[in-house]
């Protein structure tokens, strides 16, 4: 029986992965105060990310360690570094660019895969879901509608992949080049609200343009109100005069609240669309995942899945991210197990149809 370490067994995300692992895994879960019972294959032990000691005791004996807790800025690489040295393989639900090249001295000893949440994680092994199959990609369009109020350290993670660089908001792909656009395009999410919404390059999307060579390349992110804007821009100012990551947690909490007192449905929902040719024929596939518990289920079906890749897969030691090596087709029956809706259509393209410029679902 494989052993799984979860850093953060007891957070949202955590939790949910050590009942997917529901006994088929020997589970080691850590929790940072309040400590539940061990039950069955798992047991519970206290770590503090910031005590190496615990850290390292923590990965002894794991074969895989998927990381809950924390901020993947802050804290992903310590604990990359740890479940290496410790001989256990590592995932982490975001991570992007900055991470992979913290442990590009490390990719000979371990496999680690990075980008494994729900955006990024589940959104681009959507994309690979619609375009496989395809001769060729002409255009792939989509957008995550997360109505969930977000994890402090899921908030700390947003403001900083805003300053190292995940994204860039306002940017686009087409015919080769990444374009300015700031205009707004409106969505219509699961409920029948609009959704306002503007083009936001990112590193994961980019994996996907350069993977498919499509003609048109579109990420949206829902607008953020101008309260939203203002506390993101007082963090990121914060955090660059200090240079200290930890100058934007107040921040963040702050970003919490804003989100808590809109209030919301707490769900999240993906879309994607591509077109492309098959056998000379232009066709046009649509896929949508609705979950109700929110972005929480999400990322947690795709660690879980991308920890199955890892340990039934054969792979050499190396950084992966979550799209290369989770199957899409398991990803999509675990979200389904979950109590998720997962739609995919495909119909014959219309010639001169532009729909992805207006909302495509």
């Amino acid at each position: 029986m494989y052993n799984i370490g979860i850093l953060g067994g007891t957070g949202e995300i955590g939790k949910r992965i050590v009942a997917m692992c529901g006994g088929k895994y020997q589970v080691r879960a850590s929790y940072h105060s309040r400590k539940p019972e061990n039950s069955g294959s798992v047991a519970y032990m206290p770590v503090d990310l910031n005590d190496n000691s615990q850290l390292s005791c923590f990965m002894q004996g794991c074969d895989i360690v998927i990381n809950c807790a924390g901020s993947s800025f802050m804290t992903g690489e310590k604990a990359a570094i740890a479940a290496a040295e410790a001989g256990a393989m590592y995932i982490d639900p975001f991570g992007a660019g900055f991470l992979a090249d913290k442990l590009s001295a490390y990719a000979d000893r371990s496999r680690f895969v990075l980008m494994s949440g729900c955006f990024p994680g589940m959104t681009g092994i959507m994309a690979e879901y619609l375009c496989r199959g395809f001769d060729k990609v002409d255009s792939i369009n989509g957008i995550n509608i997360d109505h969930q109020v977000p994890s402090l350290y899921g908030t700390v993670d947003f403001i900083l992949s805003g300053i190292r660089g995940f994204g860039e908001a306002g940017m686009y792909y087409s015919a080769g080049s990444k374009i300015r656009d700031n205009s707004t395009t409106v969505f219509t999410d699961h409920s029948g609200n609009r959704v306002n919404a503007q083009y936001y390059y990112n590193s994961e999307l980019d994996g996907v343009v350069r993977r498919y060579a499509p003609d048109r390349a579109a990420w949206y992110a829902p607008a953020l109100s101008g309260e939203l804007i203002g506390i993101m821009q007082k963090a990121v100012f914060a955090c660059l005069a200090s240079g200290d990551d930890n100058a934007v947690i107040e921040h963040a909490k702050n970003i919490q609240q804003a989100v808590k007192s809109v209030g919301g449905s707490g769900d999240c929902e993906i879309q994607l669309s591509a077109e492309g040719t098959v056998n000379g024929c232009k066709l046009v596939r649509k896929m949508t995942l609705f979950s109700p518990g929110g972005s929480s289920d999400i990322s947690a079906a795709i660690l879980f899945a991308s920890a199955e890749a890892l340990l039934y897969g054969e792979y050499k030691n190396g950084i992966f991210y979550a799209y290369q090596i989770a199957d899409p087709d398991k990803a999509v029956e675990l979200c389904r197990s979950a109590g998720m809706e997962v739609s995919f259509t495909e119909e014959a393209a219309v010639d001169g149809d532009d729909s992805y410029d207006e909302g495509f679902i």
